[in-house]
């Protein structure tokens, strides 16, 4: 029952290209995750990063097209420049 509560919750989100033009933005984005102030993750994401309810980002890696959900002071790094 309170898993059929919480998917309507997880289902909403957002991407990190509702930020800019889609078309102009890189097709890699840099993640990194830290825990407890010392660094659990770092990455490319192939693609759109989804943010969702709750502080959780689901993304495809970009070397390997593994899917990640990761929660917790994660940072998107979306420059045009890499």
């Amino acid at each position: 029952m309170k898993l059929l509560f919480l998917l309507p919750l997880l289902l909403t989100g957002c991407s990190i290209d509702n930020y800019g033009d889609a078309n102009s933005m890189a097709q890699q984005r840099e993640v990194t995750c830290f825990n407890g102030g010392k660094q659990v993750y770092h990455g490319m994401a192939k693609n759109k990063v989804e943010t969702f309810n709750g502080g959780f980002l689901a993304f495809q890696q970009a070397d390997n097209g593994h899917f990640i959900l990761a929660r917790g002071d994660c940072f998107v790094d979306i420059s045009l420049d890499k």
